[in-house]
């Protein structure tokens, strides 16, 4: 997996209509495969959610070098014909996305996220959506996510694959943790890890005693699976994002 830190990322979380998560999964690596790089889109991956709120879901993250970039890719792509013509396809009789939402993040000091991700992959991907204390510490409690959150999840067996403070959405501020972990077992037992660790604990009383409440609060977590895609390339500019 390769990583590097871009400006900004994208996260797209779409509401598909009961019974279509298939077609949601073919526009995404049948075509959207090919008009995504044509137009400068590159996402990191796609995914179907199988656990979580407000299924079923589709999710996906696109870096971004800048807002001039982002506006004149999804122009471009919007303007493509073939769009229209997948669209059409893939909607059939009804609407295949029912509602979607947007949310703008940067990736943590330190965190670089992963850029590319295998087409075919059976791990179990996890997307943690997790409020924040909003009381003047944002710099103290990235560095504790830093420096206490991730590691307690790597030592439980997962693999960091992006950690971002979300700066556009609703209900901010927000973390949003991006994560692999082999299989379902997996998980399970890495979180039971998790509720072990004395190191993560000590940490959590801690900012009780100190603050009154833990740096992180409630949070949406959706388990994934990732919809294997063949990007076409770029002819034109390859990956680069220029």
């Amino acid at each position: 997996m390769l990583r590097e830190r871009y400006p900004f990322y994208e996260l797209r979380l779409y509401s598909v209509a009961p019974g279509r998560m298939q077609s949601m999964s073919d526009r995404f690596s049948n075509y959207l495969n090919r008009i995504f790089p044509r137009n400068n889109i590159h996402p990191i991956g796609g995914w179907c959610a199988n656990s979580g709120p407000g299924l079923p879901c589709f999710i996906y993250i696109v870096p971004w070098e800048s807002f001039e970039q982002r506006d004149n890719a999804l122009a471009s792509f919007f303007a493509d014909p073939e769009w229209a013509e997948a669209r059409s396809i893939t909607n059939g009789p009804t609407q295949l996305v029912e509602r979607y939402d947007i949310f703008l993040m940067k990736a943590l000091e330190g965190v670089d996220p992963v850029t590319t991700l295998p087409p075919d992959d059976a791990g179990v991907y996890e997307l943690v959506i997790q409020s924040v204390a909003n009381d003047g510490r944002s710099q103290e409690i990235i560095n504790g996510i830093i420096d206490n959150e991730l590691p307690a999840y790597r030592r439980a067996g997962a693999e960091i694959l992006g950690c971002f403070q979300m700066f556009v959405g609703p209900d901010l501020p927000r973390i949003v943790t991006l994560m692999k972990w082999d299989s379902a077992n997996a998980r399970q037992a890495g979180f039971q890890l998790m509720e072990a660790d004395e190191e993560l604990e000590q940490v959590k009383a801690r900012q009780i005693t100190e603050h009154g409440r833990r740096d992180l609060g409630s949070s949406d977590t959706y388990l994934m699976n990732l919809v294997s895609v063949e990007w076409e390339a770029n002819s034109a500019d390859g990956n680069s994002g220029n």
